[in-house]
């Protein structure tokens, strides 16, 4: 796959479990639900058995208690990055999931476009490769995992794929938990599993 960064680094990147809607709180405040919890603990205990060095997580909560189970685990501190947060929408209306899926498609075609009163996918795109670049620069030869959100994360799969005209395929099909792995620099395993 496509190489856009040099690094010394193997990355995890992980979608956040299955989130619980709740219409009278922020969606960057929503939780996990009980299905979520229970998955993000067998994640941690089945699925990734190697260790990590470093556990980083959006400051969201469905983040922070997707990665909850590996900091435990692995007896490390969650670094939580304001930065690798999910395209803010909070000022926006609350939506039927039809019109949700409207403007998630106008705004991951029309990425400088403000729709629904959400932050740009350009902006949201900007600040996670940013802090990722900052996160790699400051760490040589370790496990990171970082635990992030579908949008967010599929914009960034597809920037360093350079598939950017996907993007909105791209997240239509990752699941909640599904993950990439970025390889000192080389995309090894992608976050969607659009062919």
């Amino acid at each position: 796959m496509n190489v856009k960064i040099m690094s010394s680094n193997t990355f995890f990147l992980l979608r956040h479990a299955q989130t619980e809607m709740v219409q009278n709180k922020k969606i960057s405040e929503w939780p996990l639900t009980e299905r979520g919890i229970v998955i993000a603990s067998k994640l941690a205990n089945e699925i990734f058995r190697k260790p990590f060095d470093l556990i980083y997580s959006s400051s969201e909560p469905k983040a922070i208690q997707t990665a909850k189970p590996f900091a435990e685990k692995y007896n490390l501190k969650i670094i939580q990055c304001f930065e690798f947060r999910e395209l803010n929408r909070d000022r926006g209306d609350f939506q039927s999931e039809d019109q949700y899926k409207v403007n998630v498609e106008l705004a991951l075609k029309n990425r400088d476009r403000i729709y629904n009163n959400w932050e740009t996918a350009n902006n949201a795109l900007s600040r996670f490769k940013e802090k990722f670049q900052e996160i790699d620069n400051e760490n040589q030869d370790k496990k990171i995992l970082i635990v992030s959100h579908g949008l967010v994360l599929n914009l960034f799969f597809a920037h360093l794929l350079d598939d950017m005209p996907s993007v909105f395929k791209r997240w239509q099909t990752t699941r909640f938990c599904d993950y990439g792995i970025i390889d000192k620099g080389t995309v090894l395993k992608d976050i969607t599993s659009l062919q």
